[in-house]
């Protein structure tokens, strides 16, 4: 048997022991020793030879035999190196020699020898083994920590260590210690002594603020003997490692660096919370914890003085280094306490740092000015003849006192929350800061419809000369009637049937005067002219009401209207002259009727043929004398040359079908059954689609004199075509260049207490609008040239041109936080102009004075130089001559267009804060997209990071082949339009209160929604165009509400918010798309439609659309009457 103990190291399980059993007979030859003892190496170490040097190297020590073989491996001689002397002579002995025995484990073995004879021999040997000094020094653990206090001094025992050496004899297991110079910190010689024993001691006095505060030092253990393999005679050795630290002792105060004392100087108006002094305080105590605070002049508590930031977490400190921050937290009041002396501190818990901090408070403008009112009034009283100019107001003088210090000037302002209270007369006398009323002329007034018995206003006092705090006070100004208006007929209108012996009709007289001091009854009234007009009633007549007869027979057919002119006094003989218009009524009677011919010409914006839809188009003409009576005739649809289908309904044409570009001719029977007379009425009727540039192009020239009905009508001498060829001699274009897009009367108040005013007089005060598109000039350039040669229409072309291109802005007063801006909009239905021979269905264009929310700031980038502000319409156009390339451009260079990659992942990032999504507001914008339609993300307008809820955001994406908008936490799906690709689409909601009203070209939805918010933050919120980065941002995540955001393939263009374009070119960031002119294949130019919805009339309903409303307009009954 031959036992081999053998240490071997492997990958996969690291140092391992192995005992290995040989068992052979005693005469078996070396070799089959040597290969057992192989293949067992084999099985037991996986790695290869060459990594098993160590292991290999200590069995061939510790075992003879196999290193006498293994060294003579090389002798050429066969005999000697198959059996080696040292083998032969282990083998050849009667004793045997065994491997691994350690004397620490057991020294001394006693061995029991039996010979195998007859009889057997029994005999016994003891071995002693020698301890060889094989054991280190050994340290029950390996590191510490310990600590000194700093100040201490004297010789003083820091530590004791000991390791233990399991060698069994002297000097083998003789441990002692000592200092290891060469790993330890320079700084330990000197500071830190080791005794043989392993004690530690030091008789240095440690400073932490000044010395090191951590020395790291290694003790080393040796035996007393060479160890058993050593070359040099060393002893066997180990290292303990110890970290001193050197403990701090609260010895040094802490220190303010700034100075002993400082003055500073705040706003009385400063808010609670605002930090207005930051103080830095140093400690070189390490591990000091300070406290802050006021030791005294903190009057009413108005201050506090807190930890603002340290360095307590910075391990790598040498000090300790807080920052204190000295705060507001109670009102301020320069005149109750102008200045306050604190005295801050910082406490260390033994020690106290102080300094003194002055505090000057600067005045502000706190207070309110109030106003000095004579006990026992609540107002300023004031009395005046109406109608009467006076210098000053008998009365108190208004005077405010401002209870600032110092005080300062006052100015006095005029005000009212009564836009309808005409003040404009009312001035003010402003001296040594008070003031006194004036009134010019034409005076007040207290008559209806302008006029108030008592005009109650406030006069607003701020000081600051204007420029700070204001108050009000009421004033009211009671107006004694004088007796300055004379009855006149106010129950219009007035109508005297044909056919009637002696019509009749009742005249109303009234007198706006007062009553109460007998300015008004009894009436006195006349009939001037004409001389067939009687007036029956009372001679001196209390209620003022009479009956008009006309003596004889009235026929339409003569005349269809008539005047008459009254001379009436009331009580105290105040007299007018008047003139009214009589109305001949028509009647019902047996005239044939015959056929008759029409047009009818229909202009509508590409992508609105729907609006075209089941709207009239224009009335059914044949000639008859009733025409009145248009529905007591009977219609029917003979024939249309081209098959599109059309009714007539109450006289009105119309079609249920969308209309697209062409010539039509309707034949249409028409009965009349009274008479039982029939006759055809042919109408020719064309429709032309133009594009929405044509709209945003449009020049406009505003017409005095005429009503749109009298410019189209042939009858009337076709005073269009006047006009078109008045602009084209002027323009210096063709006329048949000029594309009429509409024509519609400007809206004139008059109030309901004037008497209507006769026909011919109405006319001539009328205002009609005509919008025109010509293709070679721009908007600015036509309506400079004609506001230049306004006063030659008249002369030349017998046209009173009033205006050209009128800024409905202009005058306009919009309420606080608001601003005018004027919007073009394109309403979903047309405007129809109906005469008898012609009709003309125009664009529905409004251009209207919108107040929109003011709380964004608007800043044109690319605006060039030579830029014009027209005072005519105080309009700005930009000549952007560099930027043509990108057209079309805004009014202020901004490039309108941008198209994103047909293969998705294009976006387009804009700052929010030139937007605002705020009640009042209107936002539009157009786009396009390829084929296939796909969900995809449009437009989002919202916050960039979390809380996302906290903004109204706005949203709008393209699912299921139709639009979703999403209003913050409500959906609106525009389930009424389907979306074709390649179609220009043009999208607008406007805020009116928590109402959301949606147009998508001529469709309109509803919704209401939620938008209270406790801010109105702007500093995190953009607009996203065309989609969302989903590589390197957040954005997609903070929505989860959109299904897709990376996939709109198409255009968008004029992006509109409260009357202001989006600069496509300035994209805070973008990928996969690009500004300018549009590359989709579209079937509409890229170019900029209006904006806004519609304001509605007459209610229709419009199919693939929810409920929509046209305005229709026609004259038929008073053709005759210009």
């Amino acid at each position: 048997m031959f036992p081999f103990i053998i240490n071997y190291f492997t990958i996969k399980s690291g140092l391992l022991k192995s005992v290995l059993e040989i068992v052979e007979q005693p005469r078996e030859a070396a070799d089959n020793i040597v290969d057992t003892l192989h293949d067992s190496l084999l099985q037991r170490i996986k790695l290869r030879w060459l990594s098993l040097y160590n292991s290999i190297d200590r069995l061939l020590k510790v075992y003879e035999p196999l290193s006498s073989y293994f060294c003579d491996i090389n002798n050429e001689n066969e005999d000697i190196t198959t059996c080696p002397p040292m083998i032969k002579a282990f083998f050849s002995s009667n004793m045997s020699k065994c491997t691994g025995l350690h004397a620490e484990i057991q020294s001394v073995y006693l061995i029991y020898i039996r010979v195998l004879v007859n009889p057997p021999l029994i005999g016994s040997t003891t071995i002693t083994l020698i301890d060889q000094n094989d054991q280190i020094p050994t340290f029950d653990i390996r590191s510490i920590v310990l600590s000194v206090v700093e100040n201490e001094s004297g010789n003083r025992i820091i530590a004791q260590i000991q390791a233990f050496d399991r060698d069994v004899d002297y000097p083998n297991n003789y441990v002692q210690y000592r200092l290891n110079g060469n790993l330890s910190d320079s700084e330990v010689n000197g500071n830190f002594f080791v005794a043989s024993n392993g004690t530690i001691w030091t008789n240095a006095t440690f400073d932490r603020e000044s010395n090191k505060t951590l020395y790291r030092l290694f003790i080393t253990a040796y035996d007393g003997a060479p160890a058993w393999d050593a070359k040099n005679n060393q002893p066997n050795t180990q290292d303990f490692q110890f970290d001193i630290q050197v403990i701090d002792v609260n010895d040094v105060p802490p220190v303010f660096i700034n100075s002993s004392s400082i003055t500073i100087s705040i706003n009385e108006t400063t808010i609670n919370g605002t930090g207005i002094l930051n103080l830095t305080i140093t400690d070189t105590d390490f591990d000091t914890i300070l406290d802050f605070g006021i030791l005294s002049g903190n009057l009413k508590n108005v201050f506090s003085f807190n930890l603002l930031s340290d360095n307590i977490a910075d391990s790598s400190r040498t000090q300790y280094i807080a920052i204190g921050q000295l705060y507001v937290v109670g009102p301020l009041s320069y005149e109750i306490t102008p200045n306050y002396t604190l005295v801050l501190f910082a406490f260390d818990t033994q020690n106290l740092a102080t300094i003194t901090v002055t505090i000057n408070l600067l005045p502000q403008n706190t207070r309110a000015p109030y106003f000095n009112l004579m006990p026992g009034f609540t107002s300023y009283q004031y009395e005046v003849n109406e109608g009467t100019a006076i210098s000053r107001l008998d009365g108190p003088v208004i005077r405010a006192t401002d209870p600032d210090i110092p005080a300062t000037s006052m100015v006095y302002n005029i005000v009212t929350n009564n836009n309808q209270l005409n003040l404009n007369s009312l001035y003010l006398n402003q001296a040594n800061n008070e003031t006194t009323i004036g009134i010019s002329l034409p005076g007040l007034s207290r008559d209806l419809p302008f006029g108030y018995s008592t005009y109650n206003f406030s006069i607003r006092a701020t000081d600051e000369g204007g420029l700070g705090v204001s108050s009000y006070a009421p004033i009211s100004i009671k107006v004694v009637d004088i007796n300055n208006n004379a009855p006149i007929p106010t129950n219009s209108p007035w109508i005297l049937n044909e056919s009637e012996i002696n019509p009749s009709t009742t005249v109303i007289f009234t007198d706006y005067d007062d009553p109460a001091q007998n300015n008004t009854i009894p009436f006195r009234v006349e009939i001037l002219s004409p001389s067939g007009f009687t007036l029956s009633g009372p001679t001196l007549n209390y209620d003022g009401r009479y009956q008009l007869t006309y003596n004889g027979i009235l026929n339409r057919t003569i005349t269809k209207n008539l005047t008459v002119t009254f001379n009436a006094s009331d009580n105290k003989g105040y007299s007018a002259i008047t003139t009214i218009p009589i109305i001949v009524g028509d009647i019902l009677n047996t005239y044939p009727i015959s056929d008759g011919f029409k047009t009818i010409n229909i202009l509508y914006v590409n992508g609105y043929m729907n609006s075209l839809r089941n709207v009239p188009l224009g009335s059914v003409y044949v000639n008859d004398l009733d025409d009145w009576f248009r529905t007591s005739r009977t219609y029917s649809i003979r024939d249309v040359s081209n098959g599109q289908l059309f009714s007539a309904s109450q006289g009105f044409l119309s079609t249920p079908e969308a209309l697209y570009p062409g010539s039509y001719t309707i034949h249409v029977d028409v009965t009349k059954p009274i008479a039982s007379s029939t006759a055809l009425s042919t109408i020719d009727l064309s429709v032309t689609g133009v594009d929405s540039e044509f709209v945003r192009e449009a020049a406009t020239i505003r017409i005095q004199g005429e009503y749109p009905e009298t410019l189209i009508d042939p009858s009337l001498g076709n005073r269009l075509n006047t006009l078109r060829n008045a602009l084209a001699s002027f323009l210096l274009v063709t006329a048949d260049s000029i594309t009429i897009l509409a024509i519609r009367p400007v809206y004139q108040y008059r109030s309901l207490y004037y008497p209507p005013l006769p026909f011919n007089e109405a006319k001539k005060q009328a205002l009609t609008d005509v919008i025109f598109y010509v293709s070679s000039l721009k908007r600015n350039d036509i309506e400079n040239t004609l506001n230049m040669n306004l006063p030659l229409f008249l002369p030349r072309y017998d046209i009173i041109a009033n205006a050209s291109g009128p800024n409905p802005c202009t005058n306009y007063i919009c309420p606080t936080n608001t601003i005018c801006r004027s919007t073009r909009a394109i309403q979903p239905l047309p405007y129809a102009i109906d005469a008898n021979q012609t009709s003309f269905v125009g664009i529905n264009i409004v251009d209207s004075a919108d107040c929109v929310n003011s709380t964004y700031s608007t800043n044109f980038t690319n605006t060039q130089f030579g830029c014009i502000t027209y005072t005519f319409n105080n309009s700005t156009y930009c000549p952007c001559t560099s930027l043509q390339t990108y057209a079309p451009l805004g009014p202020y260079c901004q490039v309108l267009g941008r198209t994103f990659n047909e293969n998705g992942g294009g976006y387009a990032v804009y700052d929010g804060r030139t937007f605002s999504n705020r009640a009042p507001t209107r936002f539009s914008f157009d786009f396009a997209i390829r084929s296939p339609i796909i969900d995809g993300l449009i437009l989002l307008y919202g916050r960039n990071t979390i809380p996302i809820n906290d903004f109204f955001w706005t949203a709008i994406e393209i699912y299921q082949s139709r639009l979703r908008f999403h209003f913050r936490d409500t959906i609106l799906d525009a389930t009424n339009t389907v979306l074709n690709a390649s179609t220009w689409y043009h999208v607008e909601y406007q805020y009116v209160d928590s109402t959301i009203l949606v147009s998508i070209n001529d469709c309109q939805y509803v919704t209401t929604v939620n938008d209270t918010l406790n801010t109105y933050d702007l500093s995190n919120v953009q607009l996203y165009l065309g989609g969302l980065p989903v590589t390197g941002s957040l954005i997609s995540g903070l929505y989860p509400s959109l299904t897709q955001v990376n996939t709109f393939s198409g255009c968008i263009r004029n992006v509109l918010s409260n009357g202001y374009y989006l600069d496509m070119s300035k994209a805070l960031v973008s990928a996969n798309s690009y500004y300018g002119q549009s590359s989709c294949t579209l079937t509409n130019l890229y170019t900029t439609p209006s904006t806004l919805i519609t304001i509605t009339t007459t209610l229709t309903t419009t199919a693939g659309c929810s409920a929509h409303f046209t305005t229709f307009r026609f004259i038929w009954n008073v053709k005759k009457s210009f």
